[in-house]
């Protein structure tokens, strides 16, 4: 892939300056916001809300210009939320020494094995539709590889939590879990 095509491909052109701009004001005063007392989660969907224009105009115009690689931008956009995620939880757990509820990332509430196993599903079903229409991509193969796995995580975790009601469970190979071998 030539380097022009690459910078055009990740460029925001098709958002105004102007706009992206006030975007990053509006986040910038909800952030500020958590100083006067709201939560976290609440800061967060302010500077959610205000991307979403943005993250939205940006979609469009990958699909006008490129199709199906608009698809592949969401799914990146939101694994890249979900990661940012998990990456909180750990700064909760390993740099404030926060543990059980209160070590649950920015939105807590969606803290939940329901919420775990069907994004998971999504991203799945999202690699899947992807390799279908892109079979010569091997970083889709890849993709495919990792969410199978991830599924199968999640599988294992949500029949753990339905059996015992207890939110949570280690994932296979995690400390705690059965090993590879066990659950086979």
């Amino acid at each position: 892939m030539s380097t022009s095509l690459y910078k055009q491909m990740i460029s925001i052109h098709s958002a105004p300056l102007p706009l992206i701009l006030l975007t990053a004001g509006i986040s910038a005063g909800s952030v500020a916001t958590f100083w006067l007392g709201w939560a976290i989660w609440q800061v967060a969907i302010l500077v959610i809300l205000a991307w979403l224009p943005l993250f939205f105009l940006k979609t469009v115009a990958i699909h006008r210009q490129y199709g199906w690689l608009a698809f592949f931008f969401i799914l990146v956009v939101t694994q890249g939320a979900h990661v940012l995620e998990h990456i909180a939880q750990m700064v909760q757990i390993h740099l404030l020494g926060l543990s059980g509820l209160q070590a649950r990332g920015i939105l807590g509430m969606l803290d939940l094995e329901w919420v775990h196993f069907i994004w998971n599903s999504w991203v799945l079903l999202c690699a899947v539709l992807l390799v279908f229409l892109f079979r010569k991509n091997p970083w889709l193969w890849v993709l495919l590889v990792i969410s199978v796995w991830h599924e199968i995580e999640h599988v294992y975790i949500m029949s753990v939590f339905l059996r015992t009601g207890h939110p949570g469970a280690p994932g296979l190979l995690a400390a705690g879990g059965p090993s590879a071998v066990g659950c086979l």
